[in-house]
């Protein structure tokens, strides 16, 4: 098999535009593929109408060519983006014990502002509503995710503390990354954002669900906004 990069594989299509013979082109994963035009512009589509190319070539994967197998370099990274927005918090908060208790970021997955058009073709879910849990398994070892974590913090005290980690390797063994330390001077509301990025770094990871949890030193309510998930995917 020979690897291309996309300039090459966007030469070899243009040429049999240009040739009219770019025929029939099907992916290794069974997909097969057909142009609705012979233009200039690519408008290569699935059977099942999925747009695969549009202008340049944003297919990344296995393709053969008159019989030819010819492939992406796995080292361009396709990227896309998914937004959990909560609705269940905004009517009844997440209550945060005190004494350091973690405690889980909970994500219907219903509220209004929930995206997922700008996800990876392929990807199926990143997080399960059913389990409560980040889930990879439609990613490779060595793929990244941006996480973007936003929620509303009620607190009771002064000098509140609040500690957020991620808790990955759930069904396997687990482990935990502390995110963010951080205390809130006066009680009330305050608006929390928390930007990180986490890998699949080993396949108890990559295998494995994972939670956002939250502990603080006295009660806390607790509204989630949203996980917006950037996600940077290999092949």
């Amino acid at each position: 098999m020979t690897a291309k990069n996309r300039a090459d594989i966007q030469s070899e299509i243009d040429s049999l535009y240009a040739t009219n013979l770019l025929g029939n082109i099907s992916a290794l994963d069974g997909r097969t593929l057909h142009t609705t035009s012979t233009d200039s512009n690519l408008n290569i589509v699935d059977t099942s109408g999925v747009q695969l190319i549009q202008g340049d070539l944003n297919f990344t994967g296995a393709i053969q060519i008159k019989g030819q197998t010819v492939t992406l370099n796995p080292d361009q990274a396709r990227v896309g983006i998914i937004e959990y927005a909560d609705l269940a918090t905004a009517t009844t908060p997440i209550s945060v014990p005190a004494g350091l208790v973690f405690t889980d970021l909970t994500n219907d997955g219903v509220g209004p502002t929930t995206e997922k058009s700008f996800k990876v073709t392929g990807l199926s879910e990143l997080w399960d509503v059913s389990t409560q849990q980040f889930i990879f398994t439609d990613m490779v070892l060595g793929d990244q995710l941006g996480m973007q974590i936003n929620f509303e913090m009620t607190t009771s005290a002064n000098n509140q503390l609040l500690k957020l980690r991620l808790l990955a390797g759930i069904g396997g063994i687990t482990y935990t990354q502390p995110w963010i330390e951080a205390s809130f001077k006066t009680s009330g509301t305050h608006e929390v954002t928390i930007n990180r990025l986490f890998y699949m770094r080993d396949t108890n990871t990559l295998d494995n669900g994972a939670r956002i949890q939250i502990a603080s030193d006295a009660t806390a309510d607790i509204e989630v906004r949203n996980f917006t998930i950037q996600h940077f995917l290999r092949n």
